[in-house]
């Protein structure tokens, strides 16, 4: 999914969606694909997941200096409070 708001400092965010069922997480590649789309016009970036990520994903070194600001996880519980939220903001 790609969101672009537009205007005067105009942000894009792209969110890579992982409809997982339980037990099969994201991996580091995975989340590092997201971080490589980073280097192109791209403000920030998410991966959101039904499931959850591989235990060593949010303290990876290539991916840790990026978190929160310009990649962001989002899974299970933490999705549907976050999805709560911007439904909330509508």
């Amino acid at each position: 999914m790609i969101a672009t708001k537009n205007g005067f400092g105009s942000i894009r965010i792209y969110d890579q969606v992982k409809a997982y069922k339980p037990g099969h997480l994201v991996t580091a590649n995975d989340v590092r694909a997201m971080a490589g789309i980073l280097q192109a016009n791209v403000s920030k970036g998410i991966v959101t997941t039904t499931s959850d990520f591989a235990p060593l994903v949010r303290s990876d070194p290539i991916l840790q200096p990026m978190m929160p600001h310009r990649l962001e996880l989002k899974a299970g519980k933490d999705l549907l409070s976050w999805l709560e939220q911007v439904r909330n903001k509508g």
